[in-house]
This record gives structure tokens, C-alpha cells and sequence, in this order.
């Protein structure tokens, strides 16, 4: 009998100490970013995929734009499936000749479209689309800023996103940085990561992960 009372204040104890700990760690989930607006934040994930694989329909939008990019000097890095993407996502990436612009073809679910990107030696990430995004300045804390040309060719776009990036260099005198075509993923993915963070920032989930810091892009991301 004294053995039994011994375990059932043993059990008194530790069990509030166990609930402390699961609580604890689901708020730190919480503080992190894990969840996001109720859906766990996904990393930037995305696993290559054979041009001859593809849905039809993606590798038909695929095809009215590739030869658009090539025309403009871009090299084709590959088609992938962003596993983190909500519903069935792919995306056909490019880089430009001089590696200072980053470019996909994108469709998921009805949603079709392409985009530019760069990346400055302040950290700022700079996209380029014809479809509307969250039109937001780019912050201190969240240095990602969209351009939005509606209705745009690849050519067109291209021209706008070249000019405001030049625009960009001119106003905050910093360089737009190369961009080594093996490390596409990882630009991809801070992208991924300022693009979640702003969603928080705005109050309508919790804070993601945290991006990488503006003195950690050179290191991390493979820029130059």
C-alpha cells in the first residue's frame, strides 16, 4: 500500500511538470512560425521532374514560354515539383546569361504565370510578375518587394523587372548579386521563407521561421 501511495504522488508531480513541457513546446511551435495561420509553415522543397513526366497541360504552358526565356539568354535549370506547395505544383526554372536574374514558369492548380527574381547586396529580394501578389514596400524586417506587371509577355516583363532592379540599385547604391546556377534552390527557398514571414508580418498568422539574415546571404545562399 505505502509502494502504491508512493507512485501516486510520483505521478502527481511529474505529471503537471509533463504538461508544462508539452505546453511549453507547443508555444514555442507557435512563436517560431511552425503553424501558420493554422497550416504548418512548409520549407521551400522541390524535386526535379523528367520534361516527359509532366502533366500536358503543364508541359504545354511550359512550351509556349520556354522559347521566350531562351530568346532572352536565359538557361534552363530544370522542371520541378514544389512538394510544398498546397495541391500539385510545378515550376520550370531559369537564370539569365550575366546570373543576376532568377526566372520560373509556374503552374498550380488554374493558377499560370512566370516570374523574375533577384537578389541584392542588401539582402532585398526583388520579383517581377504579371499576376498580382501582395503589394507590400520592402522593410527592414522584410526585405522582399513585388512588381507587378499586369498582362505582360516574357519580354515585356523582363524589360520592366530589368529596369526597376536598375531603379533599385540606383536609389539604395548596391548591386544586384550573381546568382551560381547550382544554388538556385537555396534563393528559392530565402524567398519562400521572406514570403511567409511578410504574410505574418501583416497579422494574419504566426511568424514563421525566421529568413536568413542580410550578412548570412553571401555565405548561405552562394552569391557573389
Amino acid at each position: 500500500m505505502a509502494i502504491v501511495d508512493g507512485l501516486l504522488i510520483v505521478l502527481l508531480v511529474l505529471l503537471p511538470v509533463a504538461a508544462f513541457l508539452i505546453v511549453s513546446q507547443m508555444g514555442e511551435d507557435w512563436l517560431t512560425g511552425r503553424l501558420c495561420g493554422g497550416v504548418r509553415f512548409q520549407e521551400f522543397q522541390a524535386e526535379p521532374v523528367d520534361e516527359n513526366e509532366l502533366p500536358q497541360s503543364v508541359a504545354q504552358f511550359f512550351g509556349q514560354h520556354t522559347g521566350e526565356m531562351l530568346g532572352l539568354g536565359f538557361e534552363c535549370l530544370g522542371d520541378y515539383r514544389l512538394i510544398h506547395a498546397p495541391g500539385v505544383a510545378h515550376s520550370r526554372f531559369f537564370v539569365s546569361g550575366d546570373r543576376r536574374e532568377l526566372a520560373a514558369i509556374e503552374v498550380c492548380g488554374s493558377k499560370r504565370t512566370y516570374a523574375l527574381f533577384s537578389v541584392f547586396e542588401d539582402g532585398t529580394f526583388l520579383q517581377s510578375s504579371p499576376m498580382r501578389a501582395r503589394k507590400l514596400p520592402a522593410t527592414a524586417e522584410v526585405p522582399l518587394e513585388y512588381h507587378h506587371v499586369p498582362g505582360a509577355s516574357v519580354e515585356q516583363l523582363w524589360q520592366e523587372h530589368a529596369a526597376a532592379a536598375e531603379q533599385y540599385e540606383r536609389d539604395h547604391d548596391c548591386k544586384r548579386l550573381k546568382i551560381e546556377p547550382e544554388r538556385w534552390g537555396e534563393v528559392a527557398a530565402y524567398a519562400h521563407r521572406l514570403d511567409g514571414w511578410r504574410l505574418c508580418s501583416k497579422g494574419m498568422s504566426a511568424r514563421p521561421p525566421m529568413p536568413l539574415g542580410r550578412e548570412q546571404v553571401r555565405r548561405r545562399v552562394g552569391l557573389k
